[in-house]
């Protein structure tokens, strides 16, 4: 825990502790870990763009794993809007698709669920 509370590795080290808590099946401690590390969605000032892309990959790998928290803790809604971010932003796309299609299908939404599952296989064929 010291180590997320200094600088220069602080987000990595609250990125690992979501991982770590999401392995020992603690997912509201995990997903409060990577909320941590999600930014507020405003525009950054254009002299900081490289901090920007840098933190827009942190962001995104926290909602990754957020999304796969909130599903597990049965969170619909919020896991849609973090996989739809994701999917948005062009990360890991097969597995957001079919993780997403999964949440559909607990949702009870067939025709979402069969249309991400559809769209999760091409990217995977993409990517082979």
């Amino acid at each position: 825990m010291k180590s997320i509370e200094s600088e220069p590795y602080a987000d990595d080290a609250r990125y690992n502790l979501g991982v770590c808590q999401m392995q020992l099946e603690d997912y509201e401690a995990a997903a409060a870990s990577f909320s941590a590390l999600v930014g507020d969605g405003s525009k950054p000032d254009p002299e900081e763009q490289d901090e920007a892309a840098e933190n827009n990959a942190i962001d995104t790998e926290a909602r990754y794993g957020r999304a796969m928290c909130y599903a597990m803790l049965g969170d619909w809604e919020a896991a849609i809007a973090d996989y739809t971010v994701c999917i948005d932003r062009g990360y890991e796309l097969a597995q957001c698709y079919a993780q997403r299609a999964q949440v559909y299908a607990a949702l009870g939404d067939k025709e979402q669920y069969e249309s991400d599952l559809q769209l999760a296989q091409e990217y995977e064929e993409k990517e082979e």
